[in-house]
Order: structure tokens, then C-alpha cells, then sequence
């Protein structure tokens, strides 16, 4: 919206002051008298005016020295001299000070109006001229002005600063490449709003700049606009590369800093089941699988908080419900004060690798028939058991368990059935121990069976052994329905105690697996220990527990009176 141009009237006589501001005002000027000089001034230095109308003679001082020093508050502001025909000289004379004209009394108003007119257009035409003289030297980017001959006729500041050498090389310099050869006025025209980019070698690098070329007609000029596009550039090839990333494999989700999801990637929907729809405005606990607790995730925005990022396996819910395992980063995105604008994740379904490497470590430490520990994990455990045991005084056994005429079965009826009795076997040995023992298949038709946290005396960890012994034996006694073939098998097992006495594992195992021949030997169906000493207090113990059995079905207990006993029970 255009202003309305002020004029600022000053004249000692009211009617006359009064009469041109309201012609003034009728005209579409917006005008402020003033009675003397020192209102003026006041005026003046509290306003911006076009156009002074000034009588040349006002009770405190001259026209001529208000008018100067109103210009020397605002320079641009014209001024015409209202005098009579006495003061006729000395109006001549501002004009030469720098009054735009002066008016005789008693004046004609098309006359005055004319020229507040002209010296207002005249105004703002000076003030056109100054603004665009100034633009070239307070713009921030390069400004140079060639001749047609080739050479640099003015450069503004940024241009100095940014390329000292441009005025000494002329059109050779990079920045002004191709622009020489101009010798005719056309070829000036032909120059208009035509721009390149050209790339420069800095200090810290290089630098693309867009120059934009013009001619200026009627003087043989061509201006030339650099502006520096360097960080334009990177960041459109951010952009095409973010596009790229963005389009990948890998899901992402983008939220603000409460955790609102702001925009997610394709692959989100194909991995998560949730369109953009459903998920941008959500919160991403929407996927949230319920097998982590506080804990879990309490850890996780530490390190966000911390470090500024958090990555790991998680497990989340899709849409259909199902809980699969993913491999995400998060990342906190911040400003430049620090403070988080954003997150950004970044995952992965790891189901089939999930897959794999369960199975991988299946083949690695489990049986792939029985799905029992195998050798290696059997190892494992055992070493920790014993270092256990050596730390807390507590027993363990090893039970090497052998099935007795395993190769007929193979022979006669094939091994898919007597795959079927190990599996079944499998099964009937884990139900006869505890959470804390370790079932182990070693290979064809051995099994190891190590119970841990039995007693710290090596007598009564015999007899708990011996418990689970029986218990083995007697389970595994029990026919199996085999396919089509019922069948019957026994085993024959060895043991061993172990402590925090010095035998190695290997030692341990031989141990159990001398003994489990010694079963054998003894006639199968049945558990020997390694000691014989252990054994012998084995064996008496169940001869005594059978003839007491015996004694009570035969009726032989006798009860017997000692007055001693009697006096101490009452």
C-alpha cells in the first residue's frame, strides 16, 4: 500500500498556515504545520517529510537556516521558499543553497500545487536513485558490473571479501568464465537474465555459485549476481539421498519429540501390517509385544537420553497379532541448541536370521532326534556344575544309561522303531528328574542324566542317586508302543558321586560309564556306583530295606518291654 507523501508547513501566519494545509489535505497530502523554526525542527526530528513549504522569513529564524538544518536531518527532503517581493533575491539564492524552488506572494495555487507536485515526484525519485545505488554495495552476495571490453568496472564489497583477485583478472577469473568476447551492444542484450553454475575452489573447499547475468542498456554493462548455492546443492543431494534411504529395505519411522509418529516408510507397512494412515499420529508403543518389561525399556531411553541413541534386538506385535523379533536403532534427532526435535527408527525383521541361528545353535548343542543336550552342551553344564559344587559343598551324580539290547531292535525291526524308543525314552527320562538336572544324549542309545544340588555328604547323595536310579529303571520298565509293536526294554546304568573332589570331567564321565558296565555285568535292569565302597552301603541298605519288607508281610515283629526305655519315655 502506497503512503501518502507528508508535507510539513511553516509559516507564522495562522490563516495563511491553516488554508494550505487544508487545500494540502484536499489533494491527498497528509501535512503538519508548524507556527515557527523551532517547531519545525522539532517536527522534523521526530518525522520524515517529502516536502517542506517554508516562509523565508519566520519570527525566530530564517527560512534558509531552518531548511538547512532539516537537511541536515534528512537530506532527501526538498523544500520550496514561500516569500514576497522584497525577499525576491534571497529566494534566487536558497535555490543555489538547495531549495527545489520558491514561490512569490501572493502565489497562485495551480502554480503552488504544480510545484509540490514536481518537488515531491522529485523527492522520490532521489530516493529511487539512492536506493538503487546502495543495493549493489549492501547486498550480501558478489555484485560486478564489466565492460564489453572485458574488464571489471565496479565490484561491491561481498565481491572484494569473497575474490580480492577478480578485479586484476578481469573475465578470466573462474567465477566470470565465459563471459568475454563482448565487443558489440547486441551481444550485451543477449546476456539478459541468462544464468550458469560454476564451481570454485575456496579455502575450505569447493563452492557452486548461481551467476545471473543481465545487460544494463545504455551503458554498456553487463551486472553479474553470484549467489553462493553450495549448501543448496548439498542439501537437494541430502534430499535425493534421504529419498533413496527412505525407499530402502529397512523400516523407518520418523516421530516428533513426544513420540508421535510423524511419517513411516513402505517397508513399515510391510513389515508392521500398519499403513500410513493407522500409524502416523500414533505413539509406537502400538506395536508394543508385551514380552519386555519396565526394566527393558527403562534401559533402552537411558542410553537415548545419554548418548543420543539405543539399538538392539525387541521384540514387537504386528498388526495380525503376531510377535516377531526386529533388530532397531533409534537415534534422537537435535537442533541446533541441543534440544530433540525428532526420533528416528530405523529396523529390521530378524525372523528368518531369528530362524537360522536358533536352528544353528539346535545343531550346536541339542540332539536333533531327541532334542536333548548333546556332548558339547552336556560339557558345558557340567563344568558349571562342578564349579558350583566346589562353591557350595553340595553333591552331584553323573547316570551313564545305556538300553539293553538296543542292537536287536535295530537289526530286527529297523531303525525308524528304534528311533521311536529313544524319543520315547527321551520323554520318560526328563519326567523322572528335576528343572535343575540336565537329560544328555551322547549318541546311539547312551543317555546321561546329572543331578545337581544333592546332599554334601557323599552317603546320603548316594542314596538320593539311588532314588532316581530306581525311578529311571523302573519308568523305562514300562512297555512302548512302538508304530504297530509293543515292546519291552530295560536299562542299565552306571553312576558316579562328585563333589569338590579333584576329577576332571573326563575322569567323572569314565567313571559313570565303568560302572555302567559293571550293571551289565550284574545281569542288566539294574544301577551300580563306581565305588564299591558306595555300593556296598547301596546294596546293604536294600538288603536290609527288602528283609524288613519281608519281616512285616511275614508277620515277624515282636515288641518287647525294657522298664529302662519305659522309665524314659514317661
Amino acid at each position: 500500500m502506497k503512503q501518502k507523501t507528508r508535507i510539513l508547513v511553516v509559516d507564522d501566519d495562522a490563516h495563511l498556515r491553516k488554508t494550505l494545509a487544508d487545500i494540502l489535505r484536499v489533494k491527498g497530502y497528509e501535512t503538519v504545520v508548524a507556527a515557527n523554526g523551532a517547531e519545525a525542527i522539532a517536527a522534523a526530528k521526530h518525522e520524515t517529510f517529502s516536502l517542506l513549504l517554508i516562509d523565508l522569513m519566520l519570527p525566530d529564524m530564517s527560512g534558509l537556516e531552518v531548511m538547512a538544518r532539516i537537511k541536515a536531518i534528512a537530506p532527501l527532503t526538498e523544500a520550496i521558499i514561500l516569500t514576497g517581493h522584497a525577499s525576491m533575491d534571497t529566494a534566487i539564492k536558497a535555490t543555489g543553497q538547495g531549495a527545489f524552488s520558491y514561490v512569490l506572494k501572493p502565489y497562485q495555487m495551480d502554480d503552488l500545487l504544480q510545484k509540490i507536485k514536481h518537488g515531491t515526484e522529485h523527492q522520490l525519485a532521489q530516493e529511487e536513485i539512492l536506493r538503487l545505488a546502495s543495493f549493489p554495495r549492501l547486498h550480501p552476495s558478489p555484485v560486478i558490473e564489466i565492460n564489453l571490453l572485458g574488464e571489471v568496472t565496479y565490484a561491491n564489497p561481498a565481491a572484494e571479501k569473497l575474490f580480492p583477485d577478480l578485479i586484476s583478472q578481469g573475465v578470466s577469473h573462474p567465477l566470470l568464465n565465459g563471459l568475454s568476447g563482448f565487443n558489440e551492444r547486441r551481444s550485451c542484450m543477449q546476456l539478459t537474465d541468462v544464468f550458469h553454475e560454476v564451481e570454485i575452489g575456496t579455502g575450505s573447499g569447493q563452492a557452486t555459485y548461481e551467476v545471473h547475468t543481465y545487460c544494463i542498456p545504455g551503458l554498456d554493462l553487463i551486472r553479474i549476481y553470484a549467489m553462493d548455492i553450495t549448501q543448496r546443492k548439498q542439501a537437494q543431494a541430502d534430499l535425493r539421498i534421504a529419498s533413496i534411504v527412505f525407499e530402502s529395505q529397512e523400516g523407518i519411522t520418523i516421530t516428533d519429540s513426544k513420540m508421535a509418529i510423524l511419517r513411516v516408510n513402505p517397508t513399515f507397512t510391510k513389515i508392521t501390517g500398519y499403513s500410513d494412515e493407522e500409524a502416523i499420529g500414533n505413539n509406537p508403543r502400538l506395536l508394543k509385544s508385551g514380552r519386555h518389561d519396565a526394566q527393558f525399556y527403562a534401559v533402552m531411553w537411558e542410553s537415548i537420553n545419554r548418548t543420543g541413541s539405543w539399538e538392539g534386538e525387541i521384540w514387537n506385535r504386528r498388526k495380525s497379532g503376531e510377535i516377531y523379533p526386529e533388530y532397531i536403532r533409534i537415534t534422537a534427532v537435535k537442533d541446533n541448541d541441543g534440544v530433540v526435535t525428532n526420533y528416528v527408527g530405523t529396523f529390521n525383521d530378524i525372523t528368518t536370521s531369528k530362524l537360522a541361528s536358533d536352528e544353528i545353535k539346535n545343531l550346536a548343542f541339542y540332539d536333533p532326534l531327541t532334542h536333548l543336550p548333546n556332548r558339547r552342551l552336556l560339557m558345558d553344564r557340567f563344568r558349571q556344575a562342578l564349579a558350583s559344587s566346589a562353591r557350595s559343598g553340595r553333591g552331584g551324580a553323573l547316570l551313564f544309561i545305556d538300553l539293553d539290547n538296543f542292537k536287536n531292535l535295530n537289526d530286527t525291526l529297523g531303525h525308524d522303531i528304534g528311533d521311536l524308543l529313544l524319543q520315547q525314552v527321551a520323554l520318560r527320562l526328563e519326567s523322572c528328574v528335576r528343572e535343575c538336572d540336565t537329560v544328555a544324549r551322547l549318541g546311539g542309545d547312551e543317555f546321561v542324566v546329572m543331578l545337581e544340588e544333592l546332599s554334601e555328604h557323599d552317603v546320603e547323595a548316594a542314596e538320593q542317586t539311588e532314588s532316581v536310579g530306581s525311578k529311571i529303571i523302573a519308568e523305562l520298565n514300562r512297555s512302548y508302543q512302538l508304530a504297530t509293536h509293543t515292546y519291552h526294554s530295560t536299562p542299565s546304568i552306571g553312576a558316579t558321586i562328585f563333589s569338590d573332589h579333584a576329577e576332571s570331567q573326563d575322569e567323572l564321565l569314565k567313571q559313570a560309564d565303568i560302572a555302567m558296565y559293571q550293571s551289565k555285568q550284574a545281569g542288566r535292569n539294574t544301577m551300580r556306583f563306581f565305588n564299591p565302597k558306595m555300593q556296598e552301603i547301596i546294596n546293604v541298605r536294600a538288603a536290609l530295606e527288602s528283609e524288613l519288607l519281608r519281616a512285616f508281610e511275614n508277620r515277624q515283629f515282636h515288641m518287647y518291654y525294657q522298664s529302662g526305655v519305659s522309665s524314659l519315655i514317661r
